[in-house]
């Protein structure tokens, strides 16, 4: 039987069994440990004996052979290894002369193998291969001239083994049988309260009735058990008369409980019913909030877009006439006209960027840029207005910075437009710091962190948290005398946070003002690198002219376009819609496109990806 059989039936034993087997168990296991010692002290007894029994025969030999091993006579060295025949335990012997060299043997027919051709090294006594070895040395004169050896047999050591064995089994039958047989007659004192016990608990459990008792027993455990089993029978019928009286009592509080609950079901009912159509109405106005809010963000989106593509025509052709020989005063007021113009345009962009926040479609687009050239482009735009204001500009980008980054360079410049045009604005005299530092490299990351200082009025201490609100400026004052719409900051927090980084002020009232933003990079590779700046198309050479084509449909931005291009000398062609730019792309050779994006009939995008598909 496995361990798990053998525990199981144990365990669904009776007591009485389980009784009978540890008795027996230990009663054996005494006696059986009681009989091994005694085994183990009497062979270790005739263990030695043998050893100094071989040991004095091993002398004896050793000396009688001294003289015959001096004088080279193996024959009477044999003859006295021969009388080594009448001892049945002797399994072989040997003398050796003083090199170590088998001089005369002797060997029992019912030996496993001769003696060793020489003398082993080790002497005294050891166990080898079930047999007793001994090996001494023979000397004459305190001089060794030889050596002896002697192999012992253990049959007399195994024969008392077994004997042994054999007394200790039939022991063990005999005690067994006897502890066995007055076991059954006592074990009786134990078992028999036991049964009595277990079946009035049988009987209580089929009747439930706990007024009956069991018969005491003695003052011992068992006794104890049963005192136990009888009070726990009074506690459990006590028990019962309380549960009773508590029955009795809650059909009563059930029923007038029961009354307040349909009461209260009905009140619970008209309440959710009114808490039901509340719902449904905030429902409703959360969705037609929502749809108006879509809505105002949409229109705002379209009505920018809208606004701007004709300013683009006011713009451009507000430049063209600046540029041809105007008398100054109508050279003054057309200045006028083209700030105004940019303000507002300006405006219209801050607007749209801010509508596309709100509506969740601002995308960002990841390409690989310098982030040294993107800097200083924005640098130079803006430091021909500060040092028209009488301003000092300076640009330091640190030279650890790698040469090429990905991410998107359009909105680095929008941010940096933002807070260098706040710097110029709102700064009098002084300076303006525009700073690039690599602020940690790892994982492919490069994390650029940017700083624009100026000395201008300073934000006020409670309104630093608020600066990067929707529409929010210092103060009226403030507003009335620079202007703006208080969106710059705020588009910029935006776009930082969309680019993964974070944006701070720190400013000193009448001071001046810190931006810090940081934004994380991811880096280039320097073979894709090298491969895109060996593959990258060539410019087109100092006039070259090109044959473009125009994908417009606004007429004073389509007119404009050809205008300028024409003054260069280019030629230009016009399509009106994005499916009229593909069919022209189709008939021509064009070495550039100019495509709007918002067009009727098919998009720029989609017009786009046309001609890509057929290239």
């Amino acid at each position: 039987m496995t361990t798990m059989t053998t525990f199981s039936f144990f365990r669904d034993a009776s007591v009485k069994t389980k009784l009978t087997i540890l008795s027996l168990l230990t009663t054996g296991t005494a006696l059986l440990l009681s009989s091994l010692a005694f085994m183990a002290h009497d062979l270790y007894i005739e263990w030695n004996e043998l050893i100094k029994t071989l040991q004095v025969q091993a002398r004896t030999l050793g000396f009688n052979s001294r003289s015959a091993l001096v004088f080279n006579d193996p024959k009477y060295v044999a003859s006295i290894l021969s009388s080594l025949a009448l001892q049945e335990n002797i399994a072989a012997a040997a003398i050796y002369d003083k090199d170590g060299k088998l001089f005369a043997s002797h060997q029992d027919l019912r030996a496993d193998g001769p003696p060793p051709r020489e003398v082993p090294r080790e002497r005294g006594h050891k166990y080898e291969k079930g047999h007793l070895v001994i090996v001494q040395d023979i000397e004459l004169d305190n001089q060794g001239v030889g050596a002896i050896y002697i192999k012992s047999t253990l049959r007399e050591i195994k024969e008392r083994v077994e004997l042994y064995l054999k007394a200790t089994a039939v022991v063990l039958l005999g005690t067994g049988l006897v502890s066995f047989f007055l076991w059954t007659r006592l074990q009786r004192i134990i078992t028999n309260p036991i049964q009595r016990l277990a079946g009035s608990i049988r009987e209580v459990s089929e009747t439930q009735d706990y007024s009956k008792r069991v018969e005491g027993w003695g003052k011992d455990e068992m006794g104890a058990l049963i005192l136990g089993f009888n009070e726990m029978l009074g506690l459990i019928q006590e028990r019962d008369k309380k549960l009773e009286q508590y029955a009795r009592n809650l059909e009563g509080m059930v029923a007038e409980r029961t009354a307040e609950l349909r009461e209260a079901n009905r009140s619970l009912e008209v309440e959710l019913e009114t808490r039901k159509r509340t719902e449904d109405a905030l429902r409703e106005a959360k969705a037609a909030a929502e749809a108006a809010n879509k809505a105002k963000s949409e229109f705002l989106a379209n009505m920018s877009h809208e606004l701007r593509t004709p300013m683009n025509a006011v713009l451009g052709f507000t430049n063209i006439v600046l540029a041809s020989g105007l008398p100054p005063e109508h050279r003054e007021k057309l200045a006028i006209v083209k700030a105004s113009g940019e303000s507002l345009l300006t405006l219209i962009n801050d607007l749209l960027d801010f509508s596309r926040i709100e509506a969740g479609k601002l995308e960002l687009r990841q390409m690989d840029f310098s982030l040294r050239g993107t800097v200083e482009e924005t640098a130079y735009a803006h430091g021909v207005s500060a040092r028209g204001k009488g301003l000092g500009f300076s640009v330091s980008i640190g030279e650890d910075i790698p040469k090429y980054l990905a991410g998107d360079p359009a909105r680095l410049r929008q941010i940096l437009h933002n807070l260098i045009g706040n710097a110029v604005k709102f700064t009098e005299k002084g300076e303006i710091l525009l700073k690039a530092d690599l602020d940690s490299l790892e994982k492919g990351l490069a994390v650029v962190h940017f700083l624009v200082k100026d000395t201008g009025i300073g934000v006020p201490r409670d309104f630093q948290k608020k600066i990067f609100d929707r529409f929010t400026q210092a103060d009226g004052a403030s507003t009335r005398r620079y202007g703006g719409t208080g969106l710059g900051t705020t588009i910029s927090k935006q776009i930082v946070e969309m680019m993964g980084g974070k944006i701070w002020l720190e400013s000193e009232p009448g001071k001046g003002s810190e931006f810090h933003f940081s934004i994380p990079f991811a880096m280039m590779e320097r073979e894709k690198r090298t491969e895109e700046r060996q593959t990258a198309p060539m410019p087109a050479a100092p006039g070259r002219l090109l044959n473009v084509l125009i994908a417009e449909d606004d007429p004073h931005n389509l007119k404009l376009a050809r205008m300028l291009l024409e003054r260069l000398g280019h030629r230009a062609d016009q399509a009106d819609n994005g499916r009229e730019a593909v069919e022209k792309w189709r008939d021509g050779s064009f070495d550039l496109i100019l495509m709007d994006v918002q067009m009727p009939e098919m998009d720029g995008y989609a017009a786009t990806r046309k001609i890509r598909e057929v290239e």
